[in-house]
């Protein structure tokens, strides 16, 4: 259950959040019983499952919004490792001899797939956003907001 949660805020954080990128690479690992426990910290609740917890999604928003994800998840992954190796070969064109031209082309077509995986994108946002209450959305709104001024606010911008 804290997995699929967890999968479901990161989806939500990507896909609501705008450009806030946020960066789940180390999950909390503790038990969603101790992470309660453990109660709020100085900026609110700690680990992804206290966003989540906050918005108090029904157990038919969340069933709703993993399924939003697992139908976009192939071909968002498929996207993103087409643009990886698009980028990679933009690279690979860079530090050799290739001509200007071929690499303005490849260049061109990287740009392409990045707005192919951004609608891509937009497209999941909008349909979890029906499975959001407009008091919902807002609550989580005001979550990236503060994420992104507290990030903000860490590199010194």
């Amino acid at each position: 259950m804290f997995a699929r949660r967890l999968s479901i805020l990161s989806v939500l954080i990507l896909a609501l959040g705008g450009t806030a990128t946020v960066a789940l690479a180390e999950p909390n690992p503790l038990p969603p019983q101790t992470i309660a426990q453990r109660g709020p910290g100085p900026r609110g609740p700690r680990g992804p499952l206290g966003a989540i917890e906050q918005l108090n999604l029904s157990d038919q928003q969340i069933e709703d919004l993993e399924n939003i994800r697992l139908r976009y998840q192939d071909e968002m992954n498929e996207q993103r490792q087409i643009l990886m190796e698009a980028k990679q070969e933009l690279n690979d064109m860079m530090s050799g001899s290739t001509s200007v031209g071929q690499i303005r082309n490849q260049y061109s077509q990287v740009e392409q797939l990045r707005q192919q995986l951004g609608a891509l994108q937009f497209e999941s946002m909008l349909e979890m956003r029906e499975v959001l209450t407009p008091e919902q959305r807002l609550q989580f709104a005001e979550k990236m907001q503060q994420r992104r001024a507290g990030r903000q606010n860490r590199l010194g911008n």
